[in-house]
């Protein structure tokens, strides 16, 4: 994706957003009734499961959901577990109200030692995002702490690359004058982490040499994996 598509997309959500605060803030002057806090991950790489939310828990906590990491699919044929790491997902209905997020079965995740010293990453519109300094682990459940200044709030293990920025991508390649038709391509089963992909129906999109000599490949093992997919989109 060009800068300019870039800064063009952040633009437009910033001014939905934008939006949708100003017809928030106009209910709660009117008062009008404020919607209860929720969480969903119904959306691209979303993943949490709710399994309570409380409203007042404890003296200066106005929610606090408990909430677990969905495990991913069964890893047949490999190291043959189904691992949990990453969770991505949205609050909404909390401005203005403290909040507590527990997930409780942190301890038993695929890298618990990842959650040492870990900060919860966080966003209003999906683009910036930031590190929510509250945000502890005590060997078995990881929670953070926080006061949004907007109605929804995302939160995720890191800042998500999601498939429609990966699906821009492979398009500008394919669009080039330099690259044939893109076709997708599987890993062989037993090429170790590869194999993980395969089992997630996720694939490699392999451009193949056209009039020119430009070649690209994408890749996805989980939405995660931020480093591996702005290395491949950078390299555009």
């Amino acid at each position: 994706m060009t800068a300019a598509r870039r800064l063009d997309r952040r633009v437009r959500v910033r001014a939905a957003m934008m939006l949708v605060s100003l017809f928030a803030s106009a209910a709660a002057l009117d008062g009008g009734p404020r919607r209860p806090p929720s969480v969903t991950a119904a959306f691209d790489g979303g993943n949490i499961e709710v399994v309570e939310a409380c409203a007042a828990p404890r003296p200066g906590i106005d929610t606090e959901f408990t909430l677990r990491i969905a495990p991913d699919a069964y890893t047949y044929g490999t190291d043959e577990t189904a691992h949990f790491q990453w969770f991505s997902f949205r609050a909404s209905g909390v401005r203005g109200r403290r909040c507590r997020f527990v997930v409780e079965n942190a301890g038993g995740a695929s890298y618990a030692d990842g959650w040492v010293d870990y900060r919860t990453a966080a966003s209003y519109d999906r683009e910036d995002w930031w590190r929510v300094a509250d945000t502890s682990y005590d060997g078995r459940e990881l929670a953070w702490e926080l006061t949004p200044a907007a109605d929804s709030v995302y939160f995720a293990y890191f800042a998500p690359y999601s498939w429609e920025r990966h699906a821009d991508v492979v398009a500008g390649l394919a669009a080039s004058p330099l690259c044939a038709r893109p076709r997708g391509i599987r890993i062989p089963t037993d090429s170790g982490y590869g194999s993980t992909r395969v089992l997630r129906n996720e694939i490699l999109e392999d451009l193949s040499p056209g009039a020119g000599e430009l070649r690209g490949a994408e890749d996805r093992p989980v939405p995660g994996d931020r480093g591996a997919r702005v290395r491949c989109d950078g390299g555009t």
